[in-house]
């Protein structure tokens, strides 16, 4: 079994390693990519997450053993993503956290409502539909306010705007869960509808079986990664 030290610097390493990952996500994700090059990008994302993982533990060992000996420290590809990994989690991911508070304009948010229709719309088989992770028929409702320094006889004229993303069409999502958010989006009743994507779930996993479709990326990503960390221990 690994001692305290490694495992410690292993999981701060793992901490700023999945950072990146997410950071990643939410980099390439958003550009309206083609679908071949955006399932690309989704598989080299995976093999990426999954390869860090090894890079980090390799790297830890490589500090260990390097800690131990009292030897000059040799220069490698996994020990440099160690060293960044814990740039990020101590000091890129903080200064990210200071300046998006820094800019962010005071709204004021309140989740208004939070449905599941996985009983009225899923097949009720145990899996993937019921499969714990799988919330493909969740849906949560966030009302943020946003001042722009209006009168108070002008605040009365305000316009409501509902903005709606990752409908993922395609997946295990059916003409049910649909016809719900239909409901929703009419009981909200808003001056402005805003829909953004996900549109359709990725080519790549509606050629793969449904049970994949039940998790969406990152939960993947981080079941395989917990995983592959009890192999290592």
């Amino acid at each position: 079994m690994p001692d305290l030290k490694i495992l410690i610097l292993f999981v701060l390493a793992f901490s700023g390693h999945f950072i990146l990952v997410v950071a990643s996500h939410n980099r390439f994700y958003g550009h309206p990519f083609s679908r071949i090059l955006g399932d690309s990008i989704q598989l080299l994302h995976v093999f990426l997450g999954i390869l860090g993982v090894f890079l980090i533990w390799l790297g830890v060992l490589q500090f260990s053993n390097w800690y131990e000996s009292k030897s000059f420290f040799e220069i490698t590809l996994s020990g440099c993503y160690v060293v960044f990994a814990l740039i990020t989690l101590f000091v890129l991911f903080p200064v990210k956290l200071m300046v998006d508070s820094s800019f962010r304009l005071p709204l004021v948010q309140n989740i208004i409502g939070n449905y599941s229709f996985k009983k009225e719309c899923s097949s009720g088989r145990p899996f993937p539909e019921n499969f714990f992770l799988n919330q493909c028929y969740e849906l949560r409702v966030n009302e943020i306010q946003i001042p722009f320094g209006l009168s108070s006889k002008s605040r009365q004229n305000h316009l409501r705007i509902l903005h709606i993303s990752d409908l993922h069409v395609g997946g295990l999502k059916n003409k049910c869960f649909f016809q719900k958010i239909s409901q929703v989006v009419s009981e909200l009743n808003p001056d402005l509808l805003v829909a953004t994507g996900d549109f359709v779930s990725p080519l790549l996993l509606a050629l793969c079986s449904r049970s994949l479709l039940a998790l969406t990326q990152l939960k993947l990503l981080l079941l395989i990664q917990l995983l592959l960390i009890l192999l290592l221990l």
